[in-house]
């Protein structure tokens, strides 16, 4: 099967996030809040055609900070159901969008 050719494939972007919170998360509990929310914010067929995920290794260890990619046209949606993120196993949170790039390496987590 032949490649697709850059002008068909679709663009990704590459969301930097922060928790704001008293306390430190699992890598889990995080990917489990941000799937929620998105999921609950876009509905099915959004959350599919916006492809987002969380990348795993983009996560800081003590769960503050994380990384999740999408297509570049929901962009923008996935900011705001990021935004509604009000708590994490019953504990409050506030969820603060830091950087969007087209390049992993730009907003990648360090610590």
């Amino acid at each position: 099967m032949k490649k697709l050719i850059p002008s068909l494939r679709e663009r990704k972007r590459y969301i930097a996030f922060e928790i704001d919170s008293e306390h430190a998360f699992d890598k889990s509990n995080v990917i489990k809040a941000v799937d929620t929310s998105c999921r609950n914010f876009l509905g099915e067929y959004g959350y599919g055609k916006a492809g987002v995920m969380l990348v795993d290794n983009a996560v800081s260890s003590n769960g503050k900070r994380g990384v999740v990619r999408v297509n570049s046209k929901y962009a923008d949606l996935v900011k705001v159901s990021l935004m509604m993120i009000k708590e994490i196993n019953n504990n409050k949170v506030a969820l603060r969008n830091v950087k969007t790039s087209g390049m992993l390496g730009k907003v990648k987590v360090n610590g």
